[in-house]
């Protein structure tokens, strides 16, 4: 079975399933947000996609890695290791690396029986499915978790990630692989985890925090703040933003959030996400400050009746006039 990696990092409009069919080679498989659509799968195309941050109910949809374990278990992707596989990604976060590795072991995978791997994925899906805030208890062995990932937390932390350079990407992945390969023979290293972030402002309803580590949020999230931006300066000076709920049932309105920065934002990459998380344009990022950002969600919330001015350290309906 052949399998082609194809990053593509450069800032453009986000893809339609149409123009990705009609753009894209037979068994070619979109990951995690490169197409911004639900999952699908097409047969007589030999083209797929999986993913689980746009247009789902975040927390009822399983994360692309685990989506491709159990595409791979029920023989979902038979033709597609018949013709070879198009791997088309935009990041190499932890579940893109791991589906890569999935879709290049297939045979490792049709056996359930991996108590390693299996405890690795349900902490994956856990933590992805909930973008990092799953409430783990602390003396779980998270620490094994993310030495495997070190590589792109390190690389996150050193602004890497944000020059888009696809040899990178290519590294960073292999890296991780070398991390996953040690652990599943019983060898692994093991990082201290870091919740720790910096509070930048708290308004009403919401919070804005840098984070210190790849556990921030679980931190933000014990600390009772259920709606929250996190922000993260970028080597050529402008920025990355994430915008997030812990669920839906927080009141805190990010497809109306995303539309309004937007407008303010112009450009062609967009800011976009699920119903629980997203952010600013992926390859881009922001050219907008913390302040401007603030300022146009609070717009949002104070124009928006239907969402009024949540309190995020509860997550209720705590109307404030």
């Amino acid at each position: 079975m052949k399998l082609q990696r194809h990053f593509i990092l450069e800032a453009r409009p986000p893809l339609t399933r149409v123009e990705f069919q009609a753009t894209h080679p037979r068994g070619s498989i979109a990951v995690d947000g490169y197409l911004p659509e639900g999952p699908w799968l097409d047969l007589d195309a030999v083209q797929a996609n999986l993913n689980h941050h746009e247009a789902v109910d975040r927390l009822g949809t399983r994360c692309s890695t685990a989506q491709g374990v159990i595409g791979v278990r029920m023989g979902r992707f038979e033709a597609f290791f018949h013709e070879g596989i198009h791997f088309w990604a935009n990041d190499c976060d932890p579940d893109v690396a791991t589906l890569l590795w999935v879709l290049e072991n297939p045979a490792r995978m049709r056996g359930v029986l991996n108590p390693l791997f299996n405890k690795m994925l349900h902490i994956l899906d856990m933590l992805d499915t909930t973008a990092a805030t799953y409430p783990f208890p602390m003396d779980f062995d998270l620490g094994e978790y993310h030495w495997i990932f070190e590589p792109y937390f390190e690389a996150q932390q050193r602004g890497i990630i944000e020059q888009k350079e696809p040899k990178e990407y290519e590294r960073i992945i292999d890296d991780c692989h070398l991390h996953l390969e040690r652990y599943l023979t019983g060898k692994p290293g093991r990082v201290e985890i870091e919740t720790g972030f910096d509070t930048l402002a708290l308004h009403s309803g919401w919070g804005m925090f840098r984070a210190h580590g790849s556990l921030s949020r679980m931190g933000i999230v014990a600390a009772g703040h259920f709606a929250f931006v996190l922000v993260r300066e970028r080597p050529d000076g402008g920025w990355t933003y994430t915008l997030q709920r812990t669920s839906d049932g927080v009141r805190f309105p990010l497809q109306r959030l995303f539309t309004a920065l937007n407008t303010r934002e112009g450009g062609e990459e967009r800011w976009g996400g699920g119903d629980t998380v997203g952010g600013s344009p992926r390859v881009a990022g922001s050219k907008l400050t913390p302040a401007e950002v603030a300022e146009v969600i609070n717009d949002v919330l104070a124009r928006d009746t239907g969402t009024g001015r949540t309190d995020s350290r509860r997550g209720g309906d705590r109307r404030t006039g």
